[in-house]
C-alpha cells in the first residue's frame, strides 16, 4: 500500500513538476533543448556525447564531495554526510570509465569490458551507497565524514585492483554484447535502488519536501537508467544513450537537491536540523521564563497568604524555607535569561577545577584545617558577565 502511494504520489506530481520548484514553459523548452542538443551530439560524434555526460556526472559526484566535507562541523544529516563521503568515490569510477571508453585511446588492450566493468562497478557502490544511507539517519548520534571517507577508499582501490588486474568478472563480449553477469547486475542495481527509494520515502520527515521529490525523483531515474543498459549489443547503440540521457537527468535532479540548494538555501538543507535545534531551544527557553516562572510566582503567591494565618511556628518556619526556594528558583531563571541574551563574545568557557580552587584558596582562611578537593579534570563550564 505504501508502495502504491509513493508512486502515486510521483505521478500526481508530474504535471506540477514539484521536484524542480515552480514549472513552466521555458524549463520544458530548456529540457526538450538539452536532449536535442544531446542527441545530435552523439550522431555526429557519440564519444562527444559520452565525455559531455559523463563530465557533468563527475563533477556533480566531486561537488557534492567539497560541499560535505566543508560543511561536515555543521552539517547534522547523517545521510548526506555518508553521500558527500561516497559520491567522490563513484566521480572516481565514472572518471576512469570515460577514459576507458572505446575510442578514447587511453586503455587500448582492455576493450569495451573495461568501461563496462567500470560502469557497473559505480553503479553498484552507487545503489549500496543509497540503500545504506536512509538507515542511517535513524542513528542518534553524528557520523563522522572521514570515516565513509576512508571506507569508500578502500572499496575504489580493491575495485580497480580487481578490475584491472583480471579479477572482476566479464561484463562484455565483442561481437556478441552482455554478459548474462552484466544483465543480472543491472537488474539487481535497479532492485537495490528500489529498496533505497522505499527506506528514502520512510524517513521522508528529515528532509525538505523539495529536497526528498529531488532525491526520490533522481533515484526512479537511475533505476530507468539501469534499465535501459539491460538491452544494448553496441557500445554506441540507442539503449546505451537513452541509459545515459537518464543518469544526466538523475545527477542533474541531485545537483538541484545538494548543490543549488546547499548555496542558495543553506537552512533548508544543510542545517535543516541545526535550525530545528535551535528553534527547540529557544522554545525550552521560552517555556522556562514564561510558564515555569508563572508557577513560581503563583506559589509564592499562596505561601504569602499562608503566612497571614495562624499557623505554628514551626510550619511558619517551612513556608520561610519554601518562599526562599521559589526566590531562589525566581533569580536561576533570571540569570538563564541573562546568559541566553548574552553576546557570544561576551561568553567563554572556564576550566571547573581552576574555578574551584581559585574560590577555595580565597575563602580558607575562614575554615580551620585544609580544604580538600575532588574534580576531574578537564571539565569546562560556560562563563560570562551576568
Amino acid at each position: 500500500m505504501e508502495i502504491r502511494n509513493l508512486i502515486g504520489g510521483f505521478v500526481k506530481k508530474t504535471k506540477k513538476a514539484v521536484f524542480l520548484g515552480k514549472w513552466n514553459h521555458y524549463k520544458s523548452l530548456f529540457l526538450v533543448l538539452v536532449f536535442g542538443i544531446l542527441y545530435g551530439a552523439s550522431v555526429y560524434n557519440y564519444l562527444l556525447f559520452h565525455s559531455l555526460v559523463e563530465l557533468f556526472s563527475i563533477i556533480i559526484g566531486s561537488l557534492i564531495f567539497v560541499i560535505t566535507w566543508n560543511s561536515r562541523d555543521q552539517l547534522e544529516n547523517n545521510y548526506l554526510i555518508f553521500l558527500g563521503g561516497a559520491y567522490f568515490f563513484i566521480a572516481g569510477l565514472d572518471l576512469f570509465h570515460t577514459l576507458a571508453y572505446k575510442g578514447m585511446g587511453v586503455f587500448p588492450a582492455f576493450g569495451s569490458n573495461l568501461p563496462t566493468q567500470l560502469w557497473i562497478s559505480a553503479r553498484y557502490v552507487e545503489a549500496a551507497t543509497l540503500l545504506i544511507a536512509p538507515i542511517l539517519l535513524g542513528l542518534k548520534r553524528k557520523i563522522k565524514i572521514l570515516y565513509p571517507f576512508l571506507i569508500y577508499l578502500v572499496i575504489f582501490i580493491a575495485l580497480l585492483v580487481s578490475i584491472f588486474g583480471g579479477f572482476f568478472p566479464t561484463c562484455y563480449i565483442e561481437e556478441e554484447g552482455l554478459t548474462a553477469f552484466k544483465i543480472v547486475s543491472e537488474y539487481l542495481i535497479s532492485i537495490v535502488l528500489g529498496l533505497a527509494l522505499y527506506l528514502l520515502y520512510k524517513k521522508k520527515a528529515s528532509f525538505e519536501k523539495r529536497i526528498f521529490n529531488l532525491l526520490a525523483v533522481a533515484i526512479v531515474l537511475t533505476i530507468f537508467s539501469e534499465i535501459a543498459f539491460t538491452f544494448y549489443i553496441s557500445v554506441y547503440g540507442f539503449s546505451n544513450f537513452v541509459g545515459h540521457f537518464f543518469k544526466l537527468i538523475s545527477f542533474f535532479l541531485v545537483y538541484q537537491a545538494l548543490i543549488v540548494t546547499g548555496f542558495r538555501e543553506p537552512f533548508s538543507l544543510l542545517f535543516r536540523e541545526k535550525k530545528e535545534a535551535v528553534d527547540r531551544e529557544k522554545f525550552l527557553h521560552s517555556l522556562l521564563r514564561h510558564d515555569v516562572k508563572n508557577k513560581i510566582q503563583v506559589i509564592r503567591g499562596y505561601l504569602d497568604l499562608a503566612k497571614e494565618h495562624d499557623i505554628p511556628e514551626e510550619a511558619e518556619k517551612h513556608i520561610a524555607k519554601a518562599i526562599d526556594g521559589a526566590n531562589n528558583s525566581m533569580d536561576i531563571i533570571k540569570k538563564v535569561k541573562t546568559l541566553v541574551s548574552l553576546p557570544k563574545e561576551s561568553q567563554y568557557k572556564v576550566e571547573l577545577q581552576l574555578l574551584i580552587e581559585g574560590v577555595s584558596d580565597e575563602y580558607k582562611s575562614l575554615f580551620d584545617g585544609d580544604i580538600k578537593l575532588e574534580c576531574e579534570k578537564g571539565i569546562e563550564v560556560l562563563g560570562g558577565s551576568f
